[in-house]
């Protein structure tokens, strides 16, 4: 699993062209994963996402996904923080 967060800018903007990469919205999928206004945030407004590596086998996804945390505008962080961040410690 990969856990990650981002500032809410960069996490819709990371969404919308994952979901513009895999052709969404089409059979009834909407987005690849949920809005940023669903998702867990941690005390400073970072947005946090846990991924399995197996959701970006597509081509150009794991490249976009890779620059983005090479960038910065992704952390990865570990499930430890991750949980600590968005449930108060409770794994």
């Amino acid at each position: 699993m990969m856990y990650l967060r981002a500032s809410v800018e960069v996490y819709e903007q990371a969404r919308v062209l994952v979901d513009g990469l895999r052709g969404l919205p089409k059979n009834g999928q909407t987005t690849s994963f949920s809005p940023a206004s669903e998702a867990p945030h941690d005390t400073f407004g970072r947005v946090y996402l846990v991924l399995r590596e197996s959701d970006f086998v597509e081509t150009g996804l794991q490249s976009l996904l890779s620059d983005l945390v090479e960038s910065g505008q992704v952390q990865s962080v570990s499930e430890q923080e991750y949980f600590d961040s968005v449930s108060g410690g409770s794994i």
